[in-house]
């Protein structure tokens, strides 16, 4: 069926999540409507910057989590809140607590905490720490998210959605990513692309184009060479 995604507990990009969640390190933006606040107060922003020292200078992650939720316990503003979470949820993938950074993720989402470009970036981690625990319909549904806001996938990441809504058992949403995938590497696609597609054509009941993509598959695969008989001198 194609290459598969490789689940690895390990190699989640987590400099995304510090690119992210760290909003002392860079200008702040513009949140959702929901909050209009864009900065740290200045007692709470000290404290920040003392959880992210211990975590970057430091390579601390639990000294790190104890000022942090210090800083929980403290009266923020929502811009504040928002970047509690997102510190959170890196500081958890570090500890390999992902079903942690999902909760912290997801929360910063539904409590309106994130401009409008971030929580395109959430959905998209979030669907790859449920694909890490190995949560194939979360990652789907987390991926449709990342979709509905406005996301342009790569075509790798087509490949990668492709795969996720195989194995959530929804191989009609994997054959459509996979045909966009098919699409952008022409009829000279790897074997494993053409193999996938066949795979999904005959799960969706479309046994007439899986048959047509075997043929050409066959048909571009070198024929194999008779052994030649060697003769004896007599």
């Amino acid at each position: 069926m194609g290459e598969r995604y490789s689940q690895r507990r390990r190699t989640l990009d987590l400099a995304t999540f510090l690119a992210i969640g760290f909003a002392l390190t860079s200008a702040p933006v513009a949140v959702a409507e929901a909050c209009t606040v864009a900065e740290f107060s200045q007692g709470n922003k000290d404290l920040y910057i003392q959880a992210e020292n211990a975590f970057i200078q430091d390579k601390d992650a639990q000294a790190a989590r104890a000022k942090l939720n210090t800083l929980s316990a403290m009266s923020m503003n929502c811009f504040e809140q928002g970047a509690m979470l997102r510190f959170s949820a890196a500081l958890n993938v570090e500890l390999n607590d992902y079903p942690g950074a999902i909760t912290d993720l997801e929360a910063a989402v539904d409590r309106r905490l994130l401009s409008d470009e971030e929580v395109k970036k959430t959905h998209f981690n979030i669907a790859q720490l449920y694909l890490a625990i190995e949560s194939f319909e979360s990652a789907s549904r987390a991926f449709d998210q990342w979709i509905d806001a406005g996301a342009l996938p790569t075509r790798n990441q087509m490949w990668q959605m492709a795969e996720t809504k195989e194995k959530a058992g929804d191989p009609a949403g994997a054959l459509a990513w996979a045909q966009k995938v098919f699409e952008d590497d022409g009829p000279g696609a790897a074997d494993a692309v053409y193999t996938f597609l066949i795979d999904l054509n005959y799960q969706t009941g479309q046994d007439a184009v899986a048959t047509e993509l075997t043929r050409i598959l066959e048909a571009r695969r070198p024929a194999p060479q008779r052994p030649q008989s060697g003769g004896v001198e007599q």
